[in-house]
């Protein structure tokens, strides 16, 4: 993920290693200044959020959200708030539907 810009096909193998790196990758997507990146650590959440990692994970989401409304350059929001609105339809419990 150091790569600039990130290689997309990580994200699958980053999302693989589960709950267990989401403290990790919060840090990192919370100290990035680096709007493409923000985005693309945001697409390791979306995989993840596929893979059922963030069902009930609305503290990942909440901080997921505030990066977004930080972001500054507008196609880098768009993107990341796609990806963030998928994080959260993929997210939801069945039971809350």
């Amino acid at each position: 993920m150091d790569r600039r810009p990130p290689d997309a096909s990580l994200s699958i193998l980053i999302a693989e290693r589960g709950e267990n790196i989401i403290p990790t990758l919060l840090e990192r997507l919370e100290l990035e200044k680096d709007e493409l990146f923000q985005a693309s650590l945001i697409e390791v959440f979306r995989v993840m959020s596929l893979k059922g990692h963030l069902r009930r994970r609305d503290d990942v989401i909440k901080r997921i959200e505030a990066v977004v409304g930080k972001m500054k350059i507008s196609t880098y929001r768009q993107m990341a708030g796609e990806e963030l609105a998928d994080i959260e339809s993929n997210s939801v419990t069945p039971n809350s539907q």
